[in-house]
């Protein structure tokens, strides 16, 4: 097993959909990208949990609650 950490870089390809473009902003438990959502051919942000944060359960729902919250908003911004 390798013991090197992953971090988002401009140009990857996440989950076979996400073009990163660049790092939005940098918070306590991770980071938000602007993205490409290449099959929608559309712009999107994308936030990412530092992996110090995978092992909590407590943290990871609460990532979890806060994505399906955001992607219930509908706005023209």
């Amino acid at each position: 097993m390798s013991s090197e950490r992953w971090s988002p870089a401009a140009g990857e390809l996440v989950s076979e959909r996400f073009r990163l473009e660049r790092e939005l902003a940098r918070g306590g438990m991770g980071s938000i990208w602007r993205a490409h959502h290449v099959p929608l051919d559309c712009p999107c942000a994308v936030k990412f949990i530092d992996e110090q944060y995978l092992d909590s359960d407590l943290l990871r729902d609460r990532f979890h609650r806060e994505a399906i919250a955001v992607a219930k908003l509908n706005h023209p911004g």
